[in-house]
């Protein structure tokens, strides 16, 4: 979550990261959602540390891909 005046500042500079793979602006708590790419928890700890400058965040680890790419169906 970014802190007050500190996502327009975040948004841009989430451009410049290599690391990133997608960012996604959402609703809710959170106001964004990242999939990056990494080495290692070294990699990751560094990576958190700079973002931490923007505001609070949250760590997920993905463990296994259930189901990757599904078909969108009509509803």
């Amino acid at each position: 979550r970014a802190f007050m005046g500190k996502l327009k500042p975040f948004l841009d500079k989430v451009k410049t990261y290599d690391e990133v793979i997608n960012c996604y602006r959402i609703t809710g708590d959170e106001n964004i959602v990242m999939v990056v790419s990494i080495k290692n928890q070294k990699h990751l700890e560094r990576l958190i540390d700079q973002f931490i400058v923007y505001g609070e965040t949250k760590t997920q680890i993905v463990l296994s891909d259930i189901v990757r790419n599904g078909p969108i169906k009509p509803l």
